[in-house]
């Protein structure tokens, strides 16, 4: 069981309303490079939802991998030694994967262009959106709030605001933002990883498609 400071046992911070009798990590412990960095963050998950996100994470940490490994250092580090293993052990997401490529040529030679599958990419956005709420403000994001998950191509501003608190975590493998709206869950969340994908959140009540 997870309990809080008051030694209490804690509802699960996604469904709220089982008891939590795990930790989840957020980012998942799999998007990290090991040894991993004693500071990884972990929040209360149900055993229910928490085995209920072990394969978007794998499938994600495939495309997280592929994606980010032409940049180096630790980036190309975490595709050779963690999302190259996952994707030869676990044929089928390599399949799916590929399946969604594209062929291009560049300078005569022939190359597939990785697509990432965008639900895949967006569900865990959300998740860890919602897990950092948690973390932060030890309050579940309102049932009726929406959490809405968007990749950068480039890197976003980190100023967009003079209040935004930046973190980094893991020896710089992840960093957030996030700016919140006082005496509301409204907040805008940015993210990286290594220093090679973003991705943002938006959590608010009045979110349209």
């Amino acid at each position: 069981m997870s309990y809080d400071k008051q030694n209490q046992i804690t509802d699960c911070c996604y469904c709220g309303i089982r008891p939590s009798e795990t930790r989840d990590h957020i980012p998942p412990k799999c998007f990290f490079n090991k040894p991993r960095a004693n500071d990884l963050i972990t929040v209360p998950a149900c055993r229910l939802c928490n085995n209920s996100f072990s394969e978007d994470d794998e499938l994600f940490k495939g495309y997280l991998g592929m994606h980010v490994a032409r940049f180096g250092g630790i980036a190309e580090a975490f595709f050779k030694n963690a999302a190259a293993s996952t994707l030869r052990r676990k044929r089928r997401y390599t399949n799916e994967i590929v399946s969604k490529a594209e062929r291009v040529v560049l300078n005569s030679r022939e190359f597939l262009k990785i697509k990432w599958d965008s639900d895949l990419h967006d569900r865990v956005i959300e998740r860890i959106a919602r897990g950092l709420f948690y973390y932060h403000y030890s309050a579940r994001v309102p049932d009726s709030y929406r959490v809405k998950a968007q990749w950068f191509n480039k890197e976003p501003d980190w100023e967009i605001h003079e209040e935004i608190q930046i973190f980094s975590i893991a020896n710089g493998e992840f960093k957030y933002g996030v700016l919140k709206v006082e005496e509301s869950a409204d907040s805008i969340w940015l993210f990286e990883f290594y220093k090679s994908h973003w991705a943002s959140a938006i959590i608010a009540d009045n979110i349209e498609d």
